[in-house]
């Protein structure tokens, strides 16, 4: 992902490793009476994201909030999300803030397809992190 306002053929490819002693995501298919389970070994880096696949949107969990934006904010501090060994998200209820200079959480799970959560320092770099992905089936049962 480049940085905010980034041209994506002018920045370095940002390196993103899938290695579940990092970052794991259970379920690895959901429905809506799922809930995801994120897992990092404590402490881990301190910035959180889900992307979809199919239409391109971010939604930050976990980031360093902009003043500008009234009324969006993370779920967790990111000082306490460094400790903390795992997120649970109910995925009929999953907020986040879809970074398109929203000022309130949306619903994550909405379309089907894949979804892929984002584990880094700095989501809004090229410093990389790890990556795990989900697939939802808004009929499963």
């Amino acid at each position: 992902m480049p940085a905010h306002g980034g041209n994506e053929d002018d920045y370095i490819k940002t390196e993103w490793r899938v290695d579940e002693s990092k970052l794991s995501c259970t379920p690895n298919r959901l429905g809506p009476a799922d809930t995801l389970t994120i897992k990092m070994p404590v402490p881990h880096f301190q910035e959180l994201a889900v992307y979809h696949q199919k239409s391109r949107s971010w939604w930050f969990l976990v980031y360093w909030p902009d003043p500008s934006m009234v009324g969006a904010k993370p779920i967790i501090s990111r000082e306490e999300f460094i400790t903390t060994p795992l997120v649970k998200l109910k995925v009929k209820e999953a907020k986040g803030t879809l970074w398109t200079g929203n000022t309130k959480s949306d619903q994550i799970f909405v379309q089907p397809g894949t979804y892929s959560i984002f584990l880094s320092d700095n989501l809004e770099s090229e410093a990389g992190g790890y990556t795990c992905a989900v697939e939802y089936v808004p009929d499963k049962k």
